[in-house]
């Protein structure tokens, strides 16, 4: 390596941009200083006036609004009042997480940004105590939250250009695929995605946890399955009224068939009835990790010659 590329390498970074990288991950709180309030937006300490106290315990804790907060909090106020106020303010709130200077008209924005804007603020229910600030503005906000920040903007950059955003595929939270079927992912409109805080908490609403036996699943071992359904496989597991087990896999398979060859249903329905005429183990009892192109695709059905 030469000496230029060494110095390239091990150059000193400007203190403009050693605050600009800092601003952009997470920190730990540090201890407000003696005659300070946390700003209630982010985070920093500040001299200003009390404008909010949040009762705790027998005492309250106070806050103040530093001038940039202010400044987003007076913008805001000058565009809506009531929940659109809030909603307003939020949106604004993660913008400036993100380091995105506002639209003049932010309110495209706001259907998209201000449910995961509104958990970012200092003056949050799960913040720490009265007697913490951040040591820099939004040091509190997490990873993940910045990140589904940045999705939801550009989700909403995009529908602005695309008339027909299309759906977002969400896979469960863990598992790889539905313990019945094995299909690997669900698809699900970007605002509703955001409006459920993002990717994650949209997976937790769509799909529906399980933990079971292995047995239950067709399978062997000692070990429990913690996994998750898709809808049709959880509405077939409710409907079924036995539990996780070979009725309701029978039955979410049946459905299954009748909506995508509803010629064969009454066949497939008396293989079912039959036993061992069609082996289905669930998705989660196969030694894969790899999704079904679709759902089922791992049960066989035996050809109309068999049934003779």
């Amino acid at each position: 390596m030469t000496a230029t590329a060494k110095n390239r390498r091990h150059r000193d970074i400007s203190h403009e941009e050693t605050e600009r990288l800092r601003a952009t991950v997470p920190d730990d709180p540090i201890r407000l200083p003696p005659g300070h309030l946390a700003c209630e937006g982010c985070g920093v300490a500040d001299v200003g006036p009390v404008v909010e106290s949040v009762p705790m315990g027998r005492l309250a804790a106070h806050y103040t609004r530093c001038a940039d907060c202010q400044r987003l909090h007076d913008r805001a106020s000058t565009l809506a009042d009531g929940l659109a106020f809030r909603r307003t303010l939020d949106t604004l709130y993660a913008l400036a997480v993100v380091g995105i200077e506002p639209p003049e008209d932010p309110s495209p924005l706001v259907p998209w940004m201000h449910i995961v804007g509104s958990s970012v603020p200092w003056l949050d229910p799960e913040a720490p105590g009265g007697d913490l600030c951040s040591p820099h503005p939004w040091a509190h906000v997490r990873l993940s939250q910045r990140a589904q920040i940045k999705e939801a903007y550009l989700l909403a950059m995009r529908s602005r250009v695309h008339t027909s955003t299309p759906a977002l595929r969400l896979p469960p939270p863990w598992g790889g695929a539905c313990l019945f079927c094995g299909v690997g992912s669900l698809p699900m409109a970007p605002i509703a995605v955001v409006r459920r805080g993002g990717r994650e908490g949209a997976a937790h609403a769509i799909w529906r946890r399980v933990l079971t036996q292995p047995t239950s699943l067709g399978g062997h071992g000692p070990d429990l399955v913690d996994g998750f359904l898709c809808p049709s496989c959880s509405d077939a597991l409710d409907t079924s009224g036995r539990g996780v087990g070979v009725g309701a896999r029978a039955r979410a398979f049946e459905q299954h068939v009748r909506r995508t060859r509803p010629e064969e249903a009454d066949r497939v329905r008396s293989l079912l009835d039959q036993y061992d005429s069609i082996i289905l183990p669930g998705w989660g009892a196969l030694a894969t990790s790899s999704p079904n192109s679709e759902p089922w695709a791992h049960i066989v059905v035996p050809p109309p010659e068999d049934d003779a």
